[in-house]
């Protein structure tokens, strides 16, 4: 527990506050581009932090039973299907108007 808070329900507020503001997926049924773009751009960020609130606990994900797909060789793999889904996304727009 770090400052009252648990760490994991922390990022979960951080990171679910994008969805919930104005035009967001909670206050409409389809999702803007801005919308969406903002929610995928947080990722990065939200990983970052979360490794960073282990560093500073301690804590490591790899020894977690329930996150085995955190190793090293997944996370490098995961990035690179996501550099390919995102080169994918830019010739072929999921949402045409």
């Amino acid at each position: 527990m770090l400052w009252g808070y648990w760490t994991d329900m922390t990022l979960e507020q951080m990171f679910m506050l994008s969805l919930k503001s104005t035009g967001s997926l909670r206050h409409r049924f389809d999702i803007s581009d801005s919308t969406l773009m903002k929610w995928i751009l947080t990722m990065p960020n939200v990983t970052t932090i979360s490794q960073r609130v282990e560093d500073f606990r301690g804590l490591s994900l790899i020894t977690s039973e329930h996150h085995t797909n955190t190793r090293d060789s997944r996370v490098l793999c995961d990035n690179e299907d996501i550099q390919k889904l995102a080169i994918w996304f830019e010739s072929h727009d999921p949402f045409p108007v």
